[in-house]
């Protein structure tokens, strides 16, 4: 057999073994991350399916209640006035989708009898005395909030959902009436046909019993909700899993499931004593047929690979290999006619022991001519052998995750410290992509991107996926790989686990300990030796400073000198007691005692250098029982601080937009019928009468409602006032006049002193009139017992500039000082009923304005709010 023959051969064997062993592993890898994605994807969306319906269903619950609050429907309760009541209920229902989605919605009074309707044509029973429904509602009198279990409704044959809302009245907070709303379910939760995804995933809802409630794809009678699914969900809450059935036929299904818990949370009584579910699942062939479809593809296109190269290395070998190895032999039997007779003993019967005789016969005639090249070559190999297994030791040793990639962001090299991290062995990952090990993908994209621009990227905070599943937080510096004629062949990483630093710190610690005992020992050794680590340790992306026994510093590399903007050669041999305050010093002697005698092993801290925040951990340097100085480690973490601070600030903002539909939705409802009622008194009123000038005010009052609806709509923007020249007293007694009776209700004495000399001050009249009828609501709400309210306006001088000062003081309990640094913050409010944005606004007005506002409290004493606006 020829050497030609050989060569196809092993082409095909070989090419063919490799395909059956790659298809495998990638079936079964691909399956396994493919399934644990697909996890995750229907855990999130049972999670959203979750928040939909408790949206939903909360909707509806906090709509009523608004409207059992409203004081006007209490009163039309308990005096059962049917028109006062059904205005309410006629403008609910005026929306089309609310008339859909309604089977019935009444009002009983405290007796469980119904005393007004909507008008939806449905003849349920007048007296609900005995309905379920109104004694969990009624609670002894107490109130309380219910939700019924999904049911079939004997009138309208629907299936229906129930929804209790007491109607309380807040001078004896007993229960004197209440409202019922009968939903036709499968409108009411008709969202859950927008879950669907692909031809037979969706989601639905279910109890902890099993029973399907809705579902978009399958009649309700054709599910099989077997107990072991139900304990399955029942008990994990929320997640993802591998059923062996998935109530639609399904074997070995991928599910979601999250629990409701705003519904879930409205007590046993509610939902016939039951759980609601989400349940998330799609057919299993349609889940993996991308998988099975990759693998099919995979097969074919490598499978027309092998072939091509077959074909391929049939013609190599008998263009490149025969002829020029019959050449050679040819050539090498002319060379070996003179005095060279050694022959290479090799018997393979193909030209290769022809080409082994010329061989032998030229490397003796040769030797003598290239004995020089051959010492130069070893030479040169060591030396190459050496820096390899230099650079080497410094990958496979390294605590910190080295990895490289291709221009095709494979992973080419995997070092130990990154089997540690991401608990991957070095033949798993080599080849696949780096960014699939990214937790967010989009990091990864992030990352390029920077770098392509061509700046490097330097203690990045990201996270990966180990391979048990957990989530880890690195810090990571990325540059990009280039070959010695300066094209980009890559990227190289260098990630360090920040859950693990105090492990990476010990270690310092321990090589820090080593180097200090080999000092007296290997003296010689020591310059090259530190060199090295000065290499190293500059190349580290955190501070790291080295003082010797006398607190001197001995050591700073390059990224101590970036984080302190100083420069080593200014700080080397200098007692560091110069680097900060007399009082930090004397702390950081205390510390250092207390290490030197073994009481304390670390220590770590915030610190502030210029405009950054720093974080500084330091620890001794031990030799057996001798103290041989601190190393200190440092890290900017400005970036992160204010990253953190940003992340606050959006979540809050996002909160309140989130909020703001709604709460301008219940708003408008009791604002339309009091308007309405409000301008019919003020049209119809003669002129002159004080009913017309009382009905005038709350026309106005409810303008100035619907301003104050549109401030909470745009809480987020920039509040814009539109300034004039106003008197600031005018403004107050407009805003006490709106609290004369209110005043005299709740006994409390007003004390007003009132400055003449305060000038015509350039404000908005409405925003400031806003900004203290919130500040004076507060005063009345800590007074429940009475007490005396002090106005007083003057003018001051602050910071040299003429403020109009207005000092609203109450007598009530004060507030404590872990409160009062709160009460500025969106949504912080110690009220049972509010939103807690009225301080936030009023803040956010006298700022807007260019002022601000003091605070002064003692604890059982009361509290002073002061609004300064400059003149």
């Amino acid at each position: 057999m020829n050497i030609q023959t050989k060569v196809v051969l092993s082409i095909l064997v070989s090419g063919f073994i490799a395909l059956s062993m790659a298809l495998s592993v990638t079936y079964y890898q691909v399956r396994n991350v493919f399934t644990e994605v697909i996890g995750k994807d229907f855990e999130e969306t049972a999670r959203k399916t979750a928040e939909r319906i408790d949206a939903t269903v909360k909707e509806e619950i906090t709509t009523f209640q608004y409207l059992a609050a409203n004081r006007a429907f209490i009163e039309g309760v308990k005096e059962e006035r049917r028109e006062a009541i059904e205005v309410y209920l006629t403008y609910y229902l005026s929306y089309m989708k609310e008339r859909k989605e309604h089977l019935d919605l009444f009002v009983v009074n405290e007796k469980g009898r119904i005393i007004a309707d909507g008008n939806l044509m449905h003849d349920h029973g007048i007296d609900q005395s005995d309905e379920p429904w109104w004694k969990i509602t009624y609670n002894d009198g107490r109130g309380k909030v219910y939700a019924s279990d999904i049911h079939p409704d004997p009138l309208t044959r629907s299936r229906a959902f129930d929804i209790g809302i007491p109607v309380i009245d807040p001078s004896t907070g007993r229960v004197v009436g209440g409202i019922g709303s009968i939903l036709n379910a499968d409108l009411f939760f008709d969202f859950m046909k927008e879950m669907g995804f692909g031809a037979t995933g969706h989601a639905m809802l279910i109890n902890s019993e099993g029973t399907p409630l809705i579902c978009s794809l399958l009649p309700l009678a054709e599910h099989s909700m077997n107990r072991a699914l139900m304990n399955l969900i029942v008990s994990r809450g929320m997640g993802w899993a591998i059923s062996e059935e998935d109530a639609h036929g399904g074997k070995n299904s991928v599910i979601g499931f999250s629990p409701a818990g705003y519904i879930n949370s409205l007590g046993a009584e509610s939902l016939d004593g039951h759980q609601w579910y989400s349940f998330v699942r799609q057919d299993p062939a349609e889940t993996f047929a991308p998988v099975k479809r990759i693998i099919l593809k995979i097969f074919l296109l490598e499978s027309a690979i092998v072939l091509i190269l077959s074909v391929i290395g049939f013609f190599a070998a008998r263009k490149i290999l025969i002829r020029p190895v019959s050449l050679l032999r040819e050539g090498v039997e002319r060379v070996g006619k003179g005095d060279l007779d050694h022959r290479i003993d090799i018997h393979t019967g193909d030209e290769l022991e022809a080409f082994a005789d010329g061989f032998n016969s030229m490397g003796r005639s040769l030797k003598e001519h290239y004995h020089h090249l051959e010492e130069k070559i070893k030479e040169r190999t060591a030396e190459l052998e050496k820096a390899t297994n230099y650079l080497e030791n410094i990958l496979k040793y390294s605590g910190d995750m080295i990895i490289t990639t291709g221009l095709d962001g494979r992973i080419v090299t995997f070092n130990e410290g990154a089997e540690r991290i991401l608990g991957y062995q070095k033949e798993e990952v080599i080849g696949t992509f780096m960014a699939d090990y990214y937790y967010h993908r989009e990091d990864r994209e992030k990352i390029l991107q920077i770098i392509e621009q061509g700046t490097g990227v330097s203690n990045y905070e990201t996270q990966l996926a180990r391979k048990d599943g957990k989530v880890i937080d690195i810090s990571l510096s990325l540059s990009l790989l280039r070959d010695k004629s300066g094209n980009v062949i890559g990227t190289v990483g260098i990630s360090k686990d920040i859950t693990e630093w105090r492990l990476a710190q010990q270690q310092l610690r321990e090589y820090s300990q080593r180097l200090e005992s080999m000092v007296e020992k290997r003296t010689l050794e020591l310059e090259e030796n530190k060199s090295h680590l000065e290499a190293m340790l500059g190349g580290i992306a955190d501070g790291v400073i080295f003082t010797d026994q006398e607190n001197k510093i001995t050591f700073m590399n390059g990224a101590a000198e970036a984080i302190f903007g100083i420069k080593r050669d200014d700080w080397i041999g200098k007692d560091f007691k110069g680097a900060h305050s007399p009082e930090a010093h004397q702390k950081a002697l205390y510390l250092i005692k207390e290490m030197r005698a073994g009481r304390m092993k670390s220590y770590s801290s915030e610190i502030k250098s210029g405009e950054k925040t720093i974080s500084a951990h330091f620890s001794p340097i031990i030799h057996g029982l001798e103290y041989l100085g601190v190393i200190f480690i440092t890290r900017d973490i400005t970036e992160m601080k204010r990253l953190e601070a940003e992340l606050l600030q959006s979540e809050k903002l996002a909160l309140i937009g989130k909020m703001s539909s709604a709460i301008a939705h219940e708003m408008r409802n009791p604002l339309v019928p009091i308007g309405g009622f409000a301008n019919l008194i003020y049209k119809r009123v003669e002129e002159g009468s004080p009913l017309k000038k009382y009905a005038g005010i709350i026309v106005r009052e409810i303008e100035r409602l619907e301003g104050l609806l549109q401030n909470i709509l745009y809480f987020t923007k920039d509040i814009k006032p539109i300034p004039e020249p106003a008197n600031l007293n005018e403004v107050i007694n407009e805003v006490l006049f709106l609290y004369n009776k209110t005043f005299s209700d709740k006994d409390i004495e007003l004390t007003v002193r009132l400055s003449p000399d305060i000038p015509l001050t350039q404000l908005d009249p409405s925003k400031i009139k806003q900004a203290l009828i919130n500040i004076f609501s507060n005063a009345i709400h800590a007074m429940p017992d009475g007490g005396t309210l002090t106005i007083k306006s003057s003018r001051k001088e602050k910071n040299g500039r003429s403020y109009a000062a207005v000092s609203i003081g109450d007598t009530g309990a004060g507030i404590p000082e872990e409160i009062r640094r709160k009460i500025f913050d969106p949504f912080y409010t110690t009220k049972v009923h509010g939103l807690g944005l009225g301080l936030t606004l009023t803040q956010r007005i006298v700022e807007s304005h260019g002022g601000d506002i003091e605070v002064e409290s003692t604890e059982g004493k009361g509290t002073t709010f002061i609004v300064n606006l400059p003149l």
